[in-house]
This record gives structure tokens, C-alpha cells and sequence, in this order.
């Protein structure tokens, strides 16, 4: 498998869905980086590693999908009608021998209306007050009033789509949820559940935000958010979708919600400098839902995918998104505690394993608690599942071989663990403290 043997163009993708509804691994519960794994203003990823060494990457590659522009268009609001007044003398313009002086109401003058009809009219030592008019049953809007804005959410109203996304983020923030699972903040995440319920592209905000939805759709769209903010379960458990790098792909509490850095080095060819023609055999070690065991098969076509993982319920999840990508020739699922069941030998092992210390488990949000904790707990330090595969990993790496390991933001640990380890650490989109390289070599001395 050679540098240009790459394939992972996301609007080729076999028995893909329309794209309507992120987040591969574990995430720690404090995001680095202004990252986010929908495509709703995804981030252009930064290939190559300066770390590499004598090895030259190259040009940059282009990533799964063409990133969107992470600056969201404003959304004026309506102009205010001027209301300047004249030059000098009456603000009305009214002459001396004017009657009706109407912009005087607010100083509760009388007015006297010979215009009125009998008994609307003002009498001398009568006041007429400007919201009066209100309490007359059975009058009808008049023209001049035709403009003025509707409370968003008002039964059978219609809203404008943005209006509704900006309504339940508001929400979302006064709630205090948290997020890391797809998206970083309360707007995007409001993005989400909007247009995944309406079945739009998450992608597509801008074309859609005039859009007046009716009152079924905006109601549907609250039940969601309400249910997000009761529950405090990630969104992608609640449309049952997560996407990485472009690519979708189902997810339940069966698994953790996938959001691994390791995508975006497979979608920009970072990892390839490291790989060669005799690259055949690749190995996704604690795969969750198989995402980055999707991704791989996708980006290097000539290879076999063995996709690992402790948890029978989350080799399920797995399965269904092999088969919803048409890749059950080419990855092959394995339950397996560490590398017990993989006598290898593996030419690149992809690892995102459990790796949040004991400290930053005891404060997690309840997003985070939702899933499964096998996921995510690593022990005292983050390591205890580290130590077990750099002990056993070399006898399973080929010649060439390498591990990709991500540790999320557990660097000093990683370094106080193996202090004589030399490893590359890989740029992405939340810096070059994430994700590191191994060499055989460097994990046999």
C-alpha cells in the first residue's frame, strides 16, 4: 500500500445515507482546541507532523470532506423604521389649527377625533389612552400592524428556523449541559437536533434559516431539546447518529459516542509516511461502534481490518455500521481483552483506548456518565490499559509496523509512565498533545 492508494471521498461512500444528521473513541471530559466533529462548521484539519522525522509527507492531502467555513453568517436584525422628526417647530408638522395632535397620547392630553365615528370619538374633558383600542372585540388587525414580530413558539405560528435554533440554545445554555460529543457548544449543538429532526444537512444552516416551520415541526424539534436537557444524554443517543469526518454512523448507549483525533489523521494522510507498500494487515483495538475501523477500510482499499474490542454489546454496535458501509469482507470483528485474542502480526494498530484517570472520573458530567465506563476509565493514572499494550504489543507488530495511539489530554502521565519511550506526537485540530506515533523499532528498545 503506497502513499497514493488513498480513497475516502465521503460523497462516494458505499450505501451512505443522506446527510442529515458526530463525534471515534473516547473523548477526555475537558475538550482542547476549537474542534468539532459535525459538519456544521468544520474545521479545516491540519496534515503532516514536523516530527517525522527524515521521512517527507508531502503536499497536505485533502481531508474526507471539504471543511466549511467556521465563521456563521450573521443574522441581522429587521431594520427599525425611522422615526426622525422635523426640522424644527411640532415634531408632526401639524399647524396651528390642527385638532387630532395624536403623537401627544403618551402625555394623556385630550384629544378630540372628529374623523371617529360616533361614540369612538373623544369628548372635551375625555382622555384617550394609545392601547385603548386593544380591549374592542372583534376588531381586526389594521394594515400598519401588519409588520410587527411574532413571539417565537406561539401555537400554529410560524418561525423562522434560525429564530427556533437561536431559542433553544438559549435553553441549552440556561440548562448547563455539557457537550464533547459532536459539538462544543450550545448553538451548534442546537444546530443538531434541529435539522437532524427536520432531515436537513448539518451542513447546510445558512440555506435553510429563512425557512418558516410550522407549528408541528417546532413543537417535535422542543421535544427533543427538552428531552436532551432532562436526560443529560449526548445527542447522539438521542437521534441514534453520530458523525466523524464526514461520514455517519449509528450509535447507542451500547458504545461510547465516537469523536476520536485518530479520524482526521486517517482522513488527511498524516499517518502514511509511516506506512508502506507491504502494509496489509491493520488492527482497531477497543473499536467502540467500529468507526475508525470504517474509516480505515475506506481510506486504504488494499488492506484487512481486524476491529477489537472487550465488550460484546459494543462489537453489536460495530456490526451494524460494517454492514451499513457494505464492508463485511474486509473488517473482521474480534472480542478481546487487550490483545489476548490477536496474535497479529499487525502492520498499523490504531488504539483508542480507555484513558481517563481516576481524578477526572470522579468530576465528569453526566453526558459522560451515560456511557458505558468501560470506555473510559484507565485507573489511577489513565494507564493501567496503556501499560498492558506496550508490553504485549511488540511480539504482534510486523517489521515495519506502528501504533497510533491517542491519549487525550494525558501527556504527562503518558511521559511520567514510560520516561525512556520515544514518541512522535502527531498534529490535529487540538494540537500535537493528543495522538502519538510508535515505531516497532522504538517499542522493541
Amino acid at each position: 500500500m503506497g502513499q497514493g492508494q488513498r480513497l475516502l471521498p465521503a460523497d462516494q461512500l458505499p450505501d451512505q445515507q443522506h446527510p442529515r444528521r458526530d463525534g471515534g473513541g473516547q473523548h477526555h471530559p475537558e475538550p482542547r482546541g476549537d474542534r468539532l466533529q459535525l459538519p456544521v462548521r468544520q474545521r479545516e484539519h491540519r496534515g503532516g507532523t514536523a516530527a517525522a522525522g527524515a521521512r517527507d509527507p508531502g503536499p497536505p492531502r485533502p481531508g474526507l470532506r471539504a471543511a466549511v467555513d467556521r465563521r456563521r453568517p450573521a443574522f441581522p436584525d429587521h431594520a427599525r423604521r425611522a422615526g426622525g422628526r422635523r426640522a424644527g417647530g411640532d415634531p408632526a408638522g401639524h399647524g396651528a389649527g390642527d385638532r387630532a395632535l395624536h403623537h401627544r397620547r403618551h402625555q394623556r392630553r385630550a384629544l378630540h377625533l372628529p374623523h371617529l365615528p360616533a361614540g369612538d370619538r373623544v369628548r372635551p374633558h375625555q382622555r384617550q389612552h394609545p392601547q385603548d383600542r386593544r380591549a374592542r372585540a372583534g376588531r381586526r388587525p389594521r394594515a400598519a400592524e401588519g409588520h410587527l414580530p411574532r413571539r417565537a413558539g406561539t401555537p400554529g405560528r410560524a418561525v423562522k428556523l434560525i429564530a427556533l435554533v437561536e431559542e433553544l440554545a438559549a435553553q441549552l445554555e440556561a440548562a448547563g449541559v455539557s457537550f464533547g460529543h459532536g459539538t462544543t457548544n450550545a448553538f451548534d449543538e442546537a444546530v443538531w437536533l434541529v435539522l437532524w429532526h427536520l432531515g436537513l444537512p448539518l451542513d447546510e444552516l445558512d440555506l435553510h434559516a429563512e425557512r418558516e416551520l410550522r407549528h408541528e415541526e417546532q413543537l417535535a424539534a422542543r421535544e427533543l431539546l427538552h428531552k436532551r436537557i432532562a436526560t443529560r444524554k449526548p445527542a447522539a443517543y438521542l437521534t441514534r447518529e453520530a458523525w466523524l469526518q464526514g461520514v455517519p454512523f449509528y450509535v447507542d448507549e451500547r458504545s461510547i459516542v465516537p469523536r476520536s483525533f485518530i479520524a482526521e489523521l486517517l482522513a488527511d494522510g498524516t499517518i502514511d509516511p509511516w506506512l508502506s507498500e507491504r502494509t496489509r494487515r491493520v488492527l482497531d483495538l477497543c473499536t467502540g461502534n467500529g468507526s475508525l475501523a470504517v474509516l480505515a477500510a475506506m481510506a486504504y482499499p488494499d488492506v484487512s481490518v481486524e476491529a477489537a474490542d472487550i465488550s460484546p454489546e459494543a462489537l453489536e454496535v460495530a456490526r451494524i455500521n460494517v454492514e451499513k458501509h457494505g464492508l463485511q469482507q474486509r473488517i473482521r470483528l474480534v472480542q478481546s481483552d487487550g490483545l489476548a485474542a490477536l496474535p497479529g502480526p499487525y502492520d498499523l494498530v490504531l488504539c483508542n483506548p480507555p484513558y481517563v484517570n481516576a481524578r477526572s472520573m470522579a468530576q465528569l458530567p453526566e453526558e459522560y456518565r451515560a456511557e458505558p465506563e468501560l470506555a473510559l476509565a484507565g485507573g489511577a493514572d489513565g494507564m493501567d490499559f496503556v501499560r498492558a499494550l506496550l508490553r504485549d504489543l511488540p511480539s504482534r507488530l510486523g517489521a515495519d509496523g506502528v501504533l497510533v495511539l491517542e491519549i487525550g489530554n494525558e501527556r504527562e502521565n503518558f511521559e511520567a509512565a514510560f520516561p525512556g519511550l520515544e514518541a512522535v506526537w502527531l498534529e490535529t485540530s487540538a494540537g500535537a498533545e493528543q495522538v502519538l506515533l510508535l515505531t516497532a523499532e522504538a517499542l522493541r528498545g
